[in-house]
């Protein structure tokens, strides 16, 4: 079951929230709704100077509400409302980066590799009539030979931003080193080249966010977005609702229909 808090001002005044007495139509509309729904309101004190109860904390898991509060007028900005706090229990849960297997080029043993990819008999192993088929045998032979003379090291698949390419993490490296050697040092000199560093590191960020979202880029627009979507949200799958426009979609063709509606104008 989806868990739902629904928090706010209704401006139902003439609403007794304690017996659930109204002589408005609207107000036994919307208590019925909410009946119907499961909710249980969680506020029943007065929220505002006139005594009037306007501000709602409605819920269909009230277990996992507590320390509901209604703090003094004018606790933390001037207002004719109480101010309202409350605390929800769960657990959230944080994907896990998970590791992969990636080639150590570094450590490579170029000259090896070169010599066994020299010494076979390309005209006589791929001897198939399909492309394909060729292509598939070159293929499986020379990765054979990589797992062979290059080592792999595990890396952590985390979700970085698609703007932070090579350029960024070099300087970002750079004005960390510098940083280090100001905390080690004490030299004025070495604060001022870290200070440089972090502020030209500042504005390529910037250009390079200015870049990838310009209307004007028609190469990529499509691998962009969903880096983008992967970067800012920690996910790899299309979410089960897709908002466009005025609308909320949550079947896979009006959810494609909308991707499409919103990136042909840029491609």
């Amino acid at each position: 079951m989806v868990k739902v808090f629904l928090v706010g001002d209704l401006n139902l005044p003439s609403l007794n929230w304690q017996d659930r007495g109204t002589t408005s139509e609207l107000d036994q509309a919307f208590l019925q709704t909410f009946t119907n729904l499961g909710f249980e309101q969680l506020i029943t004190s007065p929220t505002h100077i006139c005594g009037n109860t306007l501000d709602v904390l409605l819920t269909n898991s009230p277990e996992l509400c507590s320390n509901v509060t209604i703090h003094d007028c004018d606790t933390f900005i001037q207002s004719d409302h109480f101010p309202i706090s409350f605390d929800i229990n769960f657990k959230s849960k944080r994907n896990k980066s998970s590791k992969r297997k990636m080639f150590n080029f570094k450590r490579a043993k170029w000259k090896q590799l070169n010599d066994i990819l020299l010494s076979v008999d390309w005209e006589g192993f791929l001897t198939d009539d399909s492309i394909d088929r060729n292509w598939h045998l070159f293929k499986t032979k020379l990765l054979e030979y990589c797992n062979q003379f290059i080592p792999t090291i595990s890396v952590k698949n985390e979700f970085q931003p698609v703007w932070f390419d090579s350029e960024c993490h070099n300087l970002c490296r750079e004005k960390d080193r510098w940083r280090a050697r100001y905390k080690s040092s004490g030299d004025i000199s070495h604060y001022l080249k870290f200070s440089k560093c972090r502020k030209d590191l500042k504005n390529l960020v910037r250009n390079k966010l200015n870049n990838m979202f310009c209307p004007d880029d028609e190469k990529g627009v499509s691998k962009k977005f969903w880096s983008h979507f992967k970067s800012t949200t920690n996910c790899h799958r299309i979410p089960e609702n897709v908002h466009f426009g005025d609308m909320y979609r949550s079947t896979k063709k009006e959810k494609s229909t909308d991707c499409d509606s919103a990136l042909i104008p840029l491609l």
